[in-house]
């Protein structure tokens, strides 16, 4: 070490005593010291680097709180316009006795003529008027077999008579094969018998 004097202060490692100095000498290089991993193998785990990089990320937080809900976006452009397909209308040709009824009086709106079409969402639609006076069976038609009629459809019909235009009912059944008839009891059988009051049958593949 230095002296003190007036030039130096208390005595140090790096220090001038006047006109001269000197270092004093290093000790030797300590051994290396255990690496992060190794340190985690001596606390007693077990695993590769790898396994020690990802024991490093701790548990996922709790979800932070919902944000303020964003303005409303802008209204979309307007759809196109739907495109509805007319109506294909099919004669039916009648048998066993039953006949065209041609009314004229308080009916739908259609044509006279029993007739079917299959509209461009899979369902049939029906018009038309029936007079079965002379019917010998009740199945008046039969039109080409449609895959998704049930194997026998059956529905109320409606009934005008020409004199006070009072209606009554009768039963119209549809089947898979494509019969089609109409269950009537009582007198008065030439109707006219709307075809137009039953409900379109979704009969589409």
């Amino acid at each position: 070490m230095c002296k003190t004097n007036s030039s130096c202060g208390d005595s140090g490692v790096n220090c001038a005593c006047g006109s001269s100095s000197f270092e004093t000498p290093k000790g030797p290089k300590g051994d290396t010291g255990l690496s992060a991993y190794e340190e985690w193998l001596a606390l007693g785990n077990t695993g590769t680097e790898a396994d020690f990089i990802n024991s490093l990320q701790g548990a996922a937080g709790v979800d932070g709180a919902a944000g303020a809900t964003g303005p409303a976006g802008a209204t979309g452009a307007a759809g196109a316009d739907a495109t509805i397909v007319p109506l294909t209308w099919v004669d039916i040709t009648l048998a066993n006795g039953w006949a065209e009824n041609p009314f004229t009086g308080n009916a739908p709106v259609g044509s006279s003529t029993p007739q079917y079409a299959i509209d461009q969402f899979g369902f049939i639609h029906f018009r038309g008027f029936l007079d079965g006076s002379l019917k010998t069976l009740d199945e008046f038609a039969v039109i080409p077999a449609l895959s998704k009629t049930k194997d026998s459809f059956s529905q109320c019909v409606a009934d005008s008579k020409d004199a006070d235009n009072s209606y009554r009912s009768g039963l119209f059944r549809m089947t898979a094969t494509g019969s089609l008839s109409l269950f009537i009891a009582g007198a008065d059988l030439e109707g006219p018998w709307f075809l137009s009051s039953v409900n379109p049958i979704y009969v589409a593949d």
